[in-house]
């Protein structure tokens, strides 16, 4: 650290500032402190005791000089804990001088410095001014930290977050520093960080590291902490926020309010106890699954409790969805919208009574969208409690508040919210913005204008939608359509709804404001002139287009096809309880409804069971379905493993080629592969696989079980092919024909990928979209090698989407194709034996290089000297495959520069049963039992190679074999010679007699 200057405590300035503070006028002559300089500049963080170094220039015309100090100031008092240093005296005329200070004892901000000019004996303030700066003071500190990559990111589980930073320390020993992640105000658990190192006493810096090792956790801060070598004392702690989230595809976050653990939102033990906290971490692509339960805006990390401004704020491309079982149920992942009802309230004090009494302090809006686009889901909830009172934009939309995007509800209930403009939503946008709400419902809901709704702009959608038992005060009991608002309905149902003015069911106003209504229902809805047909659709400007709808009071002004007036017969309209608006009110038809399959004709508008659009909510392509799994297609097949067709590969748990390829000659010539006998698969798998043209599939699942025994796999063993397993990227190229008309391709990455929690999926391309695809029926490629050795069968899984919003999969339950679905395969990777372990004389030829002690073995490399060219040699060697798929081993020769002499030996697998043949082990050839085609011998260098194939394939080929070769050199007429080339040198020189003589006295001796 620098040495301090002198300094003095500011208490010696107190008689001067004394002065100043009794209003005594600073001496009036021509005194000036210009060009003032800060060392270090600020802002700037200083130890404990550092000084600042302030220079500057002056000019004064005090004749007896001047003194100039700078003076450091913390929220417009002198700092505590000051020390300034002494002001030599400056002389008259004009020149440069300097200042210091420092701050000692304890950790604060100085925020100005005042420079001060004074006569002489400091009796008076000749000239004074305030800078303002930034000097943090401490004794321990740690800074300019920078983190990489930098917050906000999303990491993969396992990546780093990199760190470095600056420190500085007055402790008389060394530190440590640490830095680990926080979530919700607790260490991430799991985390794995850098250890620190040890950091001497002074300046410096330092570096680490930190990671989450699995998925689904957000790191919302990291704490760095400075302590002593024993870790007993804290020098310095600080928290810096952060957003580092840290998923594996897909983020997909879990809420539960009874949730035990460690609520980082990971899964559903450590699930956030309330929503806020998921939706401080989603990001887009996100998906946030909430289990059943009550949750309040003012609830969570940031809120404070009661805050009736709170609301739950929609986020660009996050899916939220309801009614999970969640922590605590058999299975937590299943869902069920009525069954396990997830409940957004306004209610913060749980204390609303009947008729929205007691709901003064309940939340403006339960919900708001304020987004750039579209793709924000929410998805199975129950609104509720809302009161937006108080001028616009706080007075609309109780139970949704939307100012811009285009956000998607799916079976939504917006009940008792109450607002002055639209009690259940507000779509208060005037710009081109298109909400939309499918098979949501709008009950009991109140509002000046707008009971159920009101809309002002854009495009919004509504769907399958039911208005049931809304209020006006004013207009519109069901839906208050305005301004440039083109509002479409198709198959709601509005039934009792009423308002106190006009227009009980609809009410459209100004002429740039319509409304489309086809397929829908308006029945007992009333205003001040009672139910007629005015009652149920009021137009007060603009159009409204009215088509194959039920319509109380029809009369025909309002135009329109397929209308009718008859009597819906709704099953019981104001429930069980008699009163309508509330939850058990139920428009469904009953079964002699002139609204059965009177809706409009064509197509598209077909109910799910494909016969013609029933009016009404529960009607058309976002109609009821009591198992979205169920379909029935064509179904699955797998038809290629390479280019060898399933049909050629052992389908008969009994047989014992069951999962091995058998290849007649005549098919293996029409797909051109090897004319397989009894063949295992191995290596890298391509899996080829067709669904039926129409079949109403989007991604799809491999799954893979293993057999046990010789025991089938029960539906409970199979799994995923994941990575782990085996399964490889798969990408395809796509090619199309543009706009205009010229062909264009792209590359497509098929999967894996994690949709809706599913992990794994491969995309279906499909013919249909008029595409043509590289590779179209490759539905996988399989590296096997990641897998044991045995017995497996390969299937699948086949899944849609059960919206059009894309943010749900089913799974589709296609009918079996007579065994074809799957596909057994018998998997070996073993590899392949291949050694010739010596070569020998044959003692029956009489070769005087025959020696009994070795029984004729050659020494590697050796010349081989014989008596004639059909002189006999043996060979031992092995060739074989560990599991019995060994299918050919040759032994053969070859001289000189690749002149093939013929074969030794060739033996091939005949197919038997079982289909076992491990080959041969430490086995004896005699060149005398050799084929016809095995040559006389040659003076010559030879190679005798022995080379063995296992039965293993890919599809395409065979894939393991082994090679070994042996080197010799073949010599006749010179046998004598030839015993005394002991070294094998090939020559005989004075080697070998220091050989012979070498040997001679070891093992004889003199």
């Amino acid at each position: 650290m620098e040495e301090k200057r002198d300094l003095f405590n500011v208490s010696i300035l107190a008689l001067v500032l004394l002065v100043c503070g009794f209003g005594l006028t600073p001496y009036a002559a021509a005194n000036e402190i210009t060009k003032v300089i800060m060392t270090p500049t600020p802002p700037a963080q200083l130890l404990d005791g550092e000084p600042v170094t302030v220079r500057f220039n002056y000019v004064t015309e005090e004749q007896r000089g001047v003194r100039i100090y700078a003076i450091p100031y913390t929220k417009g008092e002198m700092t505590p804990g000051a020390e300034i240093s002494k002001s030599p005296l400056y002389q008259v005329g004009e020149g440069e001088g300097s200042a210091n200070f420092t701050i000692n004892g304890m950790d604060i901000m100085v925020d100005q410095v005042q420079m001060m000019m004074t006569n002489s004996d400091q009796s008076k303030v000749l000239l004074e001014f305030f800078i303002g700066v930034e000097f943090f003071f401490y004794a321990h500190s740690i800074t300019n930290i920078v983190l990489s990559p930098p917050s906000p990111a999303t990491l993969l589980p396992g990546e780093h977050v990199d760190i470095t930073f600056d420190y500085a320390t007055t402790h008389t020993n060394d530190v440590l520093i640490f830095a680990r992640p926080f979530t919700n105000g607790s260490l991430t658990p799991g985390y794995v960080a850098h250890p620190s190192d040890v950091y001497p006493s002074g300046y410096g810096s330092g570096t680490g590291w930190l990671t989450i090792p699995y998925g689904n956790v957000a790191v919302d801060e990291i704490r760095f902490q400075m302590l002593n070598l024993d870790q007993t004392v804290l020098l310095r702690e600080l928290f810096v926020p952060v957003l580092y989230r840290f998923c594996e595809g897909t983020c997909v976050w879990h809420v539960d309010a009874d949730a035990p653990g460690a609520n980082t939102g990971r899964d559903w033990i450590n699930a956030f106890n309330h929503l806020q906290d998921a939706l401080a971490v989603a990001a887009p692509g996100d998906k946030i699954k909430v289990a059943e339960g009550t949750y309040k805006p003012d609830q969570g990390g940031g809120q404070t409790p009661g805050d009736i401004t709170a609301t739950f704020n929609l986020i660009d491309d996050v899916v939220i969805e309801g009614g999970y079982g969640g922590f605590g149920e058999p299975d937590p992942d299943a869902r069920d919208i009525e069954g396990y009802e997830t409940i957004l309230s306004g209610d913060l004090q749980g204390n609303d009574g009947p008729n929205f009494t007691n709901n003064a302090d309940n939340s403006h809006h339960v919900l708001r969208a304020v987004i750039s686009g579209g793709g924000a889901v929410l998805d199975g909830f129950t609104i509720t409690g809302g009161n937006a009172v108080g001028p616009n934009p706080t007075g609309q939309g109780g139970g949704i508040y939307i100012g811009s995007g285009s956000p998607i509800l799916i079976k939504c209930t917006f009940i008792l919210n109450k607002a002055e403009r639209g009690g259940g939503a507000s779509n208060a946008s005037y710009s081109s913005d298109d909400p939309s709400f499918i098979s949501c419902k709008f009950i009991g809901n109140s509002a000046g204008i707008g009971g159920g709704m009101e809309s002002q702009g854009g495009e919004p959608s509504l769907t399958s939608c039911v208005f049931s038992g809304n209020t006006s005060t004013g207009n519109g009991g069901g839906l208050y359509n305005m301004g440039e608002s083109d509002a479409t309905m198709i198959n709601c149902t509005l039934s009792g709804n009423s308002s106190a003015n006009n227009g009980g069911g609809i009410y459209n106003t100004w002429a740039t404001a319509s409304v489309e209504v086809l397929n829908c229902i308006f029945w007992s809805n009333s205003d001040s002139g009672g139910s007629d047909e005015s009652a149920q659709i009021h137009i007060d400007d603009g159009t409204v287009s009215v088509d194959y709808t039920c319509v109380q009071g029809l009369s025909g002004g309002l135009g329109g096809i397929g209308n009718i007036g008859d009597n819906p017969m709704f099953v019981d309209a104001d429930g069980l309880d008699d009163v309508v608006g509330t939850e058990d009110d139920d428009v469904h038809l009953l079964e002699d409804s002139p609204c059965i399959d009177a809706g409009h004709p064509a197509v598209q508008y077909e109910d799910i069971d494909g016969s013609r659009n029933d009016m009404g909510a529960y009607g058309g392509q976002f109609g009821e379905v009591t198992d979205p799994s169920v379909y029935t297609g064509t179904g699955f097949i797998i038809t290629n493993i390479g280019d060898l067709p399933t049909t050629e590969i052992g389908r008969d748990a009994n047989e014992p080629n069951v999962g091995l390829a058998n290849v007649e000659p005549d098919v293996a010539a029409l797909f051109g592969v090897p004319q397989y006998k009894d063949s295992p698969f191995g290596s890298t798998l391509r899996v080829h696989g067709q669904f039926g043209l129409y079949d109403d599939v989007d991604f799809y699942q491999i799954m893979l079980a293993k057999w046990d025994d010789g025991n089938e796999p029960a539906p409970e063993d199979y799994v995923v092919l994941d990575d782990e397993k085996g399964a490889q990227q798969l990408g395809k190229v796509r090619w199309y024909v543009d706009a205009n008309g010229f062909w264009k391709h792209e590359y497509v990455r098929m999967g894996p990928k994690t949709i809706d929690g599913r992990d794994y999926l491969y995309q279906l391309n499909s013919p249909l979209d008029g595409s043509i695809w590289s590779n179209s029926d490759l539905r996988i490629r399989w590296n096997t090698r990641m897998c044991e050795n045995g017995l497996y069968t390969l299937t699948y899984k086949a899944y849609r989407w059960a919206d059009p919003c894309q943010t749900t999969l089913v799974e589709v339950n296609l009918p079996p194709t007579d065994g074809w679905d799957h596909v057994i395969l018998l998997i070996d990777n073993n590899p392949v034996t291949a050694i010739i372990h010596d070569v020998r004389y044959d003692p029956n030829e009489g070769n005087p290089n025959y020696d009994p002690c070795t029984d004729g073995l050659i020494e590697e490399c050796a010349i081989i000297g014989l008596t004639h060219a059909g002189e006999n040699l043996r060979f031992n060697i092995t060739a074989s495959h560990p599991t019995g798929y060994l299918r050919r081993f040759i032994l053969d020769t070859i001289a000189g520069k690749n002149e093939n002499r013929g074969r030794i030996a060739d033996e091939s697998y005949s197919p038997t049963t079982p289909p076992y043949w491990d080959g041969v082990h430490s086995m004896e050839y005699n060149t005398k039992d050799a084929p016809p085609s095995l040559m006389e011998w040659k003076r010559c260098a030879y190679q005798f190679r022995l080379r063995a194939w296992g039965r293993a394939n890919n599809g395409d080929h065979y894939i393991y074999y082994d090679i070994f070769s042996d080197h010799y050199y073949l010599d006749f007429g010179q046998t004598t010679c030839m015993r005394a080339d002991i070294d094998g040198s090939g020559t005989v020189d004075l080697k070998d007699v220091a050989e012979l003589f070498d040997n001679y006295l070891e093992t004889c001796g003199l």
